[in-house]
This record gives C-alpha cells, sequence and structure tokens, in this order.
C-alpha cells in the first residue's frame, strides 16, 4: 500500500483513484471494494474479523480510495504505516446531504466497535 484516501465519497475520490491509475498504480476503488471485498466488509462490519483483515485484503493493492475503505483510514496506516495519506475534503450540500443519509444509520449500528476512536 503505497497511498490511502481518506477522503470521504463526493469529495473526489473518483478523480483521485483515476489520477493514481494514470500514473500507474494498481488502485481500488468503491467499485473493486465491493466487487472483491464485499463479504470481508461485512464480517468487518458486523465485528465478526479483526481490522487486521485489511492486511489480507490490500496487500497487492498500490492505493485506495472512496468507502467502505475511507472509514478505516487510520486503521489502514497503522497497518501500512508507510502509506501516504491524503484527505479530500467537500462541504458542498451534495457531500454533506450523502454523508448525512448514507452514514447515520452506519454510525449507529457500529457505534459500539473500534471505530468509537475516530
Amino acid at each position: 500500500m503505497k497511498v490511502i484516501g481518506a477522503g470521504l465519497p463526493k469529495t473526489g475520490t473518483t478523480s483521485l483513484a483515476a489520477a493514481l491509475r494514470i500514473l500507474g498504480y494498481s488502485v481500488h476503488d468503491h467499485m473493486e471494494h465491493i466487487g472483491y471485498n464485499f463479504d470481508n466488509y461485512v464480517d468487518l462490519l458486523n465485528g465478526d474479523v479483526e481490522v487486521d483483515i485489511l492486511r489480507d485484503m490490500y496487500r497487492d493493492i498500490d492505493a485506495v480510495t472512496d468507502s467502505p475503505s475511507c472509514h478505516f483510514f487510520r486503521d489502514l496506516h497503522r497497518i501500512f504505516p508507510d502509506a501516504k495519506v491524503t484527505m479530500a475534503t467537500s462541504l458542498t450540500s451534495k457531500a454533506i446531504t450523502y454523508a448525512t443519509d448514507e452514514y447515520k444509520d452506519e454510525a449507529q449500528r457500529v457505534g459500539h466497535s473500534h471505530r468509537q476512536g475516530l
């Protein structure tokens, strides 16, 4: 792992992933996370596995962006300490609405887990 995209969806994550691919990086963006690691993320969010599973999930990947990996950027950086972390932010109403609608239920569901420290 060389780059960890910590920005939430709708903050330029797709553009970051495209730029990294142009530079030759292997990137997992939202669709790759779902395509390759959906079951692992379900297990992780349900507390059935430890965050160290991220090491196996991304061992051969150069960069991650977008959800759900952005919610684990601190864990990813602990596991891959030499990786650079990039944080994009956006205060557009689209980004705020997306974050509010999509993450309030998730935060309630996993609020008791390891993510309390975030």
